[in-house]
Parts: structure tokens; sequence; C-alpha cells
């Protein structure tokens, strides 16, 4: 399925954790979003307070104006839990904080620390389906084993894991197997919060509080490597194309097989405009091999210099999910 748009509205930030985001920005962004065409909006009961702020945005619009995602498993008091049970409940908690009758993609968060078999969440999935309350099955971070066991009777319809242009991370057989069972990809993390847009060419210094403060790939070292890479790789792509850096990362990432849509994050009207811009790229093979190219010199440089993957230099904890 591709969505019209070819962009997806992470609201993550909504919950004020890299800026403060007022009620008129807020709306002026969720407008924007859906005015320019864009459908599927993302959320997550573990989003502080998330999940109402986007009730009260979306009121007043068609229902088939927006495709609704949220999560489960991982619950709005931050506890972990795959249990039949506790997955009714999450579902029926965000049809009352989201104010709808249905919701589009239900998907699991997480399988860490989980305290239920795998089979056990997904009989509950089935189950909500049946009965209306959802209409399609989602897993998101999830190895290719846990996604095969998820799926033993095809039920899963979109795999939601961290990928993008700096995490290289899905391997063949992930996505062959995604192919073979109808199964689309949705990269989430796609411009790296920042590391992936024009903002890096100035160093980014996240605010007292900003959730990107004590990650690993904002530190002075990493933002460095990343910032002289962009500018002498991909700067003179995205130039040549009259275009941001981010609407090249969100171009190259909705280029790579069976990819659905691109899940983006914005504080503000204009982000989702310049991510907006990759999805009117022509598509271009000799583009694809001059930013593939791009990479591959990025991942020998760091290999050379620090003996590292650019994930593992990136300090990305999800190194592991995919293989």
């Amino acid at each position: 399925m591709k969505f019209l748009g070819g962009i997806g509205l992470g609201t993550f930030p909504l919950s004020n954790v890299f800026s403060v985001v007022n009620d008129t920005e807020a709306e002026k962004l969720v407008a924007s979003f859906l005015d320019s065409g864009g459908k599927y909006i993302q959320t997550a009961p573990y989003y502080e307070g998330v999940d109402d702020r986007v009730a009260k945005l979306l009121k007043g619009r068609l229902r088939d104006e927006y495709y609704l995602c949220t999560l489960c498993v991982k619950n709005r008091d931050g506890v972990r839990t795959g249990q039949y049970a506790e997955i009714l409940r999450q579902c029926d908690d965000s049809l009352k904080h989201l104010r709808v009758d249905y919701i589009d993609l239900f998907m699991t968060s997480t399988t860490k620390a989980t305290d239920a078999p795998l089979a056990e969440t997904l009989q509950a999935l089935v189950h909500l389906r049946k009965q209306g309350k959802i209409r399609e099955i989602g897993v998101s971070n999830v190895t290719l084993d846990e996604l095969k066991e998820y799926n033993k009777h095809g039920d899963i319809r979109f795999v939601e894991n961290r990928f993008s242009l700096l995490n290289n991370s899905l391997t063949e057989d992930f996505t062959a197997y995604c192919v073979e069972h109808g199964i689309d990809l949705i990269p989430y993390q796609v411009i790296e919060r920042g590391l992936l847009t024009d903002r890096i060419l100035e160093g980014i210094q996240p605010r007292p509080g900003d959730l990107r403060e004590k990650k690993p790939e904002f530190r002075a070292e990493a933002q460095r490597v990343i910032r002289q890479w962009v500018s002498e790789r991909l700067q003179p792509i995205a130039s040549s194309l009259q275009t941001s850096i981010e609407a090249l990362a969100v171009w190259w990432t909705l280029h790579q097989r069976n990819v659905s849509l691109c899940l983006i994050g914005a504080t503000k009207a204009s982000q989702i405009t310049r991510a907006l811009e990759g999805t009117r790229i022509p598509s271009r093979p000799d583009l694809l091999e001059q930013v593939n190219e791009a990479y591959q010199d990025l991942a020998a440089d760091v290999q050379q210099r620090y003996s590292q993957t650019v994930q593992a230099f990136l300090g990305n904890v999800y190194v592991k999910t995919i293989h």
C-alpha cells in the first residue's frame, strides 16, 4: 500500500521532547500535513498528553481524511505487557483518548521485556480486528525471527523499524520476507532527529531538556563527522536538485524496496513541507547510485578511522533488531 503523500506524521514531538510546541503551531502542523495530501498519523499512549492533543486537532475532520495508527504493548504508564486481556484494555483506552470508533492500524511497539508470548499478543490483536475495533495489524522494532513468529498465520500488514540513510539496517532476508508475505515497511527516524537535515550544516545544539541532549549520535565528534560528510557529499546532490537535505533523505528512503511511507516527526509545519519535497523528486537510478556511493564512502571512512560501522559509531541501539 502506497500512502497518499508518501509521508506519515509521527506525533512524538508533540509531547515537547525536543522543543515546546504550542497549540497554535500544533494545529498548523497537522492541518498542513492533511491539507498537503498526507493521511497517515501515528501516535502512542506513552507519548505524554499526545493522544488527547491529536483527538482535539482532528476534531471536525471527516474520519476518512486520516489513517490513524497507534501503538500497544507499552501502555500509558510506560509498562510493557503483551498479555491478551491487557492488549484488549489498551485498545479500548486508546479509542477513548483518541475519540474514534476504530483504529486503522494497531501496532505493537516492542518485543522487549514483555510478559507474554508473541502468539498471545497476536491472538488479542486478531480478536480486536474481528470486533472491528482495529482494521489492520502491525509490529515494530522486530527481528526477522520475531516477525515470522507474529506472522505465522499471515496477519501482519505492516512492519515499522528504525531505518535511514545513516541507519542502513534492512537486510535482504528481512526485506525479501516482507515482499513475499505482502508486508509493507514503514521506516521511522528517517531524518535521524535532525542529523539528515540542513540544520546539521551549522551543528545542532539541543536545548536543556531536549531528548537529543543525551543521545550518542549528537555528541560533538559524531556531529562533526556527519556534518562534514553531509556538507561534502549530500549537499552538492541536494543543491543540484534545488532541494533540502531532508527531502533527499526522504526520497532515498522511499526508493528502497517495499517501503510504504516515511514516518516523519516535526515541531513546525515548515518541516513537513520540506519533507514532502522528497516525494516530488523524480525517480532516477543515477541519483540513487550517487546517494548510495556517498553512504558507502562514509561507511568506509568511519570503519578506517574508528574501526566501527556507521550504526555503531552513532550509538545505534537498534543495530541488532533487523538481523
